[in-house]
């Protein structure tokens, strides 16, 4: 498996990772009546404390996935003496975009207002009525 591979399936593994996350505190905050303003701090800190553990194992497994990237390419430079630093650095950016895009909020979609045309309002419009012409 290629590098590349290995690290679209981590990232991939994160993503589901993260929505499982998202689940997970959706039914914690609905686990919570309306009144009980404790019970709630608690759970927000506990929604809190599981997305820091995740997020920082998150990182620990990109670095050491970076880290594994750098060893092979470091072994491989070594066994063979043609292999040129190019090649690292061209793995190094992709690896490092790839991660920034993960970590990067999705874009947000802009909801179409209410715009077009205004209401007509029909009662008025019944209302209306022509005076017969008596001539």
């Amino acid at each position: 498996m290629t590098n590349n591979d290995a690290l679209e399936t981590l990232l991939a593994r994160h993503k589901k990772e993260q929505r499982s996350l998202v689940a997970q505190a959706t039914a914690l905050k609905k686990s919570v009546a309306k009144g009980e303003k404790a019970k709630k701090k608690e759970v927000l800190s506990e929604i809190q404390r599981l997305e820091d553990v995740l997020k920082s194992q998150h990182k620990k497994e990109l670095a050491e996935l970076r880290d594994s990237t750098a060893d092979s390419t470091d072994s491989q430079s070594s066994n063979d003496s043609t292999l040129h630093t190019s090649a690292q650095d061209s793995e190094l950016p992709m690896i490092q975009a790839l991660s920034s895009n993960r970590e990067s909020s999705p874009p947000k979609v802009e909801l179409k207002g209410s715009g077009g045309k205004p209401k007509v309002n029909r009662q008025k419009a019944r209302m209306v009525f022509t005076i017969p012409d008596y001539s």
